[in-house]
């Protein structure tokens, strides 16, 4: 969440033409606020998922930490974008361990936005942690975030402008889930069975033709967190990004599932 709210401060500022020391200001000290050590100390603890207001209560003192101010009406707003920025990406996750991806392409992105200011240690140093946390960890243990996850957003339905008008977003805020890109690792693509008998062991296979089949590309990984295949993550609001682009070549030949 902390990189849907850097990705949306960084476009509005460009928006409104703020000089550019300053811009560089806002997001150094917006940064330095949301990855400071003790704060990153917190966070990778084991515990519970924080609770909605100690996340507003996050985001209010990360914005009021810069030059920027905010009334609470933008605050509000600021909020519900980033709710249903992440939302969109988990729910068109292909796999649970996109989660892992999706947030290595936030850290990524925030480094690419600071570049080369005094926040770029603090960028490396929150990256370094989480791979160290999360490298490891199976199947089982993504399935697990991501159901916890899902359920902290499943009554989060803002209608925003940019994905209705990307056919990201249907008109009642409901999120579009996409048929299409690279299946999850070890998964083929759809349309293809196994069957197993009670040994794991496998005993018959067979595949029918699915005309959704041509919008996947299958996984090539080795290992369960190998190849990050994943375009979720990136800054939605660029407007070369991969994801609106792939988006638009498939709407005339996929069809959508709706949450």
């Amino acid at each position: 969440m902390g990189g849907e709210m850097i990705y949306i401060i960084d476009q509005r500022l460009k928006a409104q033409n703020i000089d550019q020391n300053k811009q560089d200001r806002v997001l150094n000290d917006l940064l330095k606020s949301l990855f400071s050590e003790n704060f990153l100390n917190q966070v990778f603890q084991p515990q519970k998922t924080f609770s909605l207001k100690f996340i507003q209560q996050l985001f209010e003192k990360t914005v009021h930490c810069s030059i920027m101010k905010l009334n609470e009406v933008s605050m509000n707003k600021l909020q519900q974008l980033v709710y249903m920025g992440v939302k969109l990406q988990l729910y068109n996750s292909s796999s649970p361990c996109d989660i892992y991806f999706q947030t290595l392409n936030h850290l990524n992105g925030i480094m690419n936005i600071a570049q080369s200011g005094p926040s770029q240690d603090l960028l490396l140093k929150c990256k370094q942690m989480f791979i160290q946390t999360y490298k490891d960890m199976g199947p089982v243990d993504f399935i697990q975030i991501r159901a916890e996850l899902t359920r902290f957003f499943s009554d989060k339905q803002v209608k925003v402008f940019l994905f209705m008008q990307e056919k990201l977003q249907n008109q009642d805020g409901s999120i579009i889930i996409s048929n299409g890109g690279v299946t999850a690792p070890f998964i083929e693509k759809p349309g293809f069975v196994k069957i197993y008998n009670e040994n794991g062991e496998i005993v018959k296979q067979k595949s029918f033709t699915l005309k959704v089949a041509n919008n996947y590309q299958k996984n090539d990984s080795t290992s369960y967190l190998g190849n990050n295949y994943s375009l979720w993550g990136t800054n939605l609001y660029e407007t070369d990004n991969k994801i609106l682009e792939q988006n638009k070549k498939r709407l005339k030949l996929q069809s959508h599932s709706q949450i």
